[in-house]
């Protein structure tokens, strides 16, 4: 009971916490403070700069390794690459939180580039849309990628490592299409993939997304995927709903917006069953210019392992983007 309060007191000055970062943005300030202020984000930009440097400069070096004879040196700057911190605090476990950071890169190498796209995520080919993050697969997968289209049909083929000891091979060939409404009214997004992995074998993951755009800034979305591998049990699949206000995007993703969204996973191995709900708001702002953003999800779950009691939980992320260029 004491670890409980404890956890319940820390949750709620954390939230607190936030909270206050929105009404000091919006509080005037005095000329010291402005002072101290400017230099701190003068040392967080430097910061950005020398992250970005040090990690583009093994791209450049592995850029020169392709590099043919009498090839013009060029600098590369397009790469990116993204820190996501995420952290779950909950009544259950001792400690009553869990921590779970997760790396990802998208390589630029201009002497391959028109043949192989160079890739390093922590995004298995085996996750189901809207998967908990708390429980995903955190394993790197490093490897390389080539797109093309097929009778109009864009395909992603790939392959690589799992980076455990030892590693993991791995290939994936993934079919997908966008279909859509003048003025994005309604956009339809079906996703079939295949893979492959040295220790698990073959497996197959479907996904239809549908969005339902009210204006320029309400959406209402539903996403079903189901997957089939040589290890699950039977059929596994996933249902969510979500219904979101973005204020703000930045290339396709949401920078600013809150919504709710509810998820609900099962298996089917001859009859079928429901394992889990979770019921989730979602809030996402950025912190600093356009490479740090917070999430904020404050969450309940339901799961056919725990006789459906409720299990409440608050998950905070803080997403760090690193690339090149004034526009950060």
């Amino acid at each position: 009971m004491k670890n409980r309060a404890i956890r319940r007191i820390v949750t709620s000055h954390l939230c607190l916490f936030l909270l206050s970062l929105t009404a000091l943005a919006e509080e005037p300030v005095a000329p010291v403070e402005r002072a101290q202020g400017e230099a701190l984000t003068n040392r967080m930009d430097r910061w950005h700069e020398w992250v970005f440097e040090k990690l583009n400069g093994y791209t450049e070096r592995t850029d020169n390794l392709f590099a043919q004879s009498g090839d013009e040196v060029k600098r590369v700057t397009n790469s990116t690459f993204s820190l996501d911190l995420d952290v779950e605090l909950s009544e259950e476990g001792d400690p009553g939180f869990k921590f779970s950071p997760s790396l990802g890169a998208d390589l630029y190498i201009p002497h391959i580039e028109h043949r192989l796209h160079l890739f390093i995520d922590n995004i298995s080919p085996q996750e189901l849309p809207d998967s908990d993050p708390m429980q995903r697969d955190k394993d790197l997968y490093v490897g390389a990628r080539r797109a093309f289209d097929l009778r109009r049909i864009p395909i992603d083929m790939s392959a690589g490592i799992k980076w455990r000891w030892p590693p993991i091979l791995y290939g994936e060939a993934t079919l997908k299409k966008k279909f859509g409404g003048e003025h994005r009214d309604w956009m339809v997004y079906p996703k079939q993939g295949f893979f492959w992995f040295a220790d698990d074998g073959f497996g197959t993951k479907s996904s239809l997304v549908l969005d339902k755009w009210y204006g320029d800034q309400f959406i209402a979305r539903a996403v079903s995927g189901v997957k089939w591998t040589e290890t699950t049990w039977g059929i596994e699949w996933s249902q969510s709903f979500t219904l979101g206000y973005i204020a703000q995007e930045e290339e396709d993703d949401v920078a600013r917006g809150i919504g709710t969204r509810i998820v609900i996973n099962g298996h089917k191995s001859g009859s079928g069953t429901v394992d889990k709900y979770r019921l989730e708001l979602l809030t996402r702002t950025p912190l600093y210019k356009r490479w740090i953003y917070l999430s904020v999800t404050p969450r309940v779950e339901w799961t056919n392992d725990n006789d459906w009691d409720l299990s409440p939980s608050l998950l905070i992320a803080m997403n760090f983007l690193f690339w090149g260029g004034l526009d950060r």
